[in-house]
Formats: structure tokens, sequence, C-alpha cells
């Protein structure tokens, strides 16, 4: 719903419960809460040392659990962040690997798909990103199959194939704004959709109770209002624990969010 500020402070409490408990199953499962939250506001840092914390969870769990498939997709959203196209790739294939179920399997899938278009492998990532289309069309994960649809859409979007991206996004857009999903939207700014505007201007005024704007100014960027990215500036002052290069970093900067991102790839592609 847009709330940011009220779903860290929940994870925030939560995590003192776990904590508290010595639940590690609990844990795991909120610090991948919160590292999903902040990788959406722009902190590239904070949401690293949480998904750190959540893989740490996990392995005192001594089994598989099922947030480490997820622990994986949201490392992958960060590498494609920051145009690390391999680096994505690897977290979203270990996810597929480990996922135990339909959603978490789709989530991955879907999201190979449209990092292999951006790394150069484009006939391979269409399949998958049908395949996942088809699985959950099939069981009726709706906000799944109206993300991948939209990922499609970008991905033809991408590849030049403009016809074929405006009947699919037009289509998901429909489908998003009839079923009152319109912050789908968000995540594809580049997508030439007639009606975004409407149907953003809807997503807006059901998340203005839950103060999207002042807490997420970065969402604003694609129609045009009055906005600013102080949320993003954070990521230039901060290196990644990990192997993440600075130049790597300074391609998150142009676009939010990471997840379908053209100006992200071409940045990207033109650094080398």
């Amino acid at each position: 719903m847009g709330d940011f500020t009220a779903a860290l402070e929940t994870c925030h409490q939560g995590l003192q419960e776990a904590a508290r408990w010595d639940n590690a199953a609990l844990a795991a499962r909120l610090w991948l809460c919160r590292a999903q939250v902040c990788l959406k506001l722009g902190l590239i840092q904070t949401a690293w040392e949480a998904l750190e914390q959540a893989r740490t969870q996990v392995a005192a769990l001594n089994k598989r659990n099922p947030v480490l498939s997820e622990v994986y997709v949201t490392q992958g959203d960060l590498w494609l962040a920051l145009g690390d196209y391999a680096a994505a790739l690897a977290d979203f294939r270990a996810g597929l690997e480990v996922a135990q179920e339909l959603h978490s399997s789709t989530e991955a899938l879907y999201r190979l798909g449209w990092a292999l278009v951006l790394s150069g492998q484009s006939q391979g990532g269409l399949n998958f990103l049908r395949r996942a289309i088809e699985l959950t069309r099939t069981a009726e994960v709706t906000h799944v199959a109206l993300a991948a649809e939209m990922a499609l859409a970008e991905a033809h979007y991408t590849l030049g194939n403009l016809e074929e991206a405006q009947r699919i996004a037009h289509q998901a857009a429909d489908e998003a704004a009839q079923r009152k999903m319109g912050y789908l939207l968000l995540r594809y700014p580049t997508l030439p959709i007639a009606n975004r505007r409407e149907i953003c201007c809807s997503a807006m005024r059901a998340c203005s109770s839950n103060r999207l704007r002042r807490t997420n100014p970065c969402y604003l960027k694609p129609w045009g209002w009055d906005w600013h990215c102080k949320p993003l500036r954070r990521v230039r002052s901060k290196t990644l624990s990990s192997s993440a290069s600075q130049r790597s970093a300074t391609n998150c900067f142009t676009t939010w969010p990471p997840i379908i991102c053209v100006s992200v790839s071409n940045s990207a592609s033109s650094s080398g």
C-alpha cells in the first residue's frame, strides 16, 4: 500500500519479538521484508545488510526454508538495479532451484527471463517469461502473472518489438486497473501505455491514505509530478559489503524501481 515507514516499524517490532522467542524462521522472514522495503526506497546498502541477516537466520535453521528462495530473488533484484546482470542471473537461478512452491518459483522464473533478455539472451529470456505467465495464469496467481506479462512487454519494447509490447502492456494494464492493481505500473515507467496516467492516478489515490507521496517520492517520477530522489542519493556514499563495484552502483540512479528498468540496461550496456 505504499506505507514504507509503517512497514519498517513493523519489521523492527517483529524482529524484537523473534529475538525474544529465539524464532529464526520468523526473523528470516522479517529481515527479508525489511530488505525488500529498503530496496524499494533505494537504500541499497541497508537492503544488502538485511539480506545478509536473513541468510544468517535461514542457515541457523539447518533445513531448507521457503524464505531462502525469496532471499535469492531479492538479492537478484538488487544486482539488477546495479546493472550486474551476471550476478542477478546467478541469484535468480539459485532462487528457482531452491523454490518449494509455485509462487516462489514463478517469481524467480519471470525475473530470470527478464534478466536473460537484458544480458542479450533474448530468446531464452522470452521463453522463460512465457512459461512463467502460462504457469501463473493456470494457477490463477494473478499478481505474479500480471507482473510477468508487464516484464514480457518490457522485454519486447527493449528488443524493438513495439507493436507487441504495446499489445501486451495495454492488456495487462487494463486488467491491473480492473483488479485495482494499478501499482504494478509503477515498476514499468518506460512502457508506452495509453491510459498510464489514469491508472497510476487511481493507484496514487488508493495509496494516498498511506502517505505514498511522502514516504516514497521516487515513485512519482514517471508521471511528471514534482519529486526528489533523496533515498537514492544515500547510495552514492555507500559501498556494498560484497563485490559490487562503484561503476555498477551509478547505474541505479536513472530510474527506479529496479526490476524493470530500460534506462539501467542502456547505461549498463554503454558502460561496457
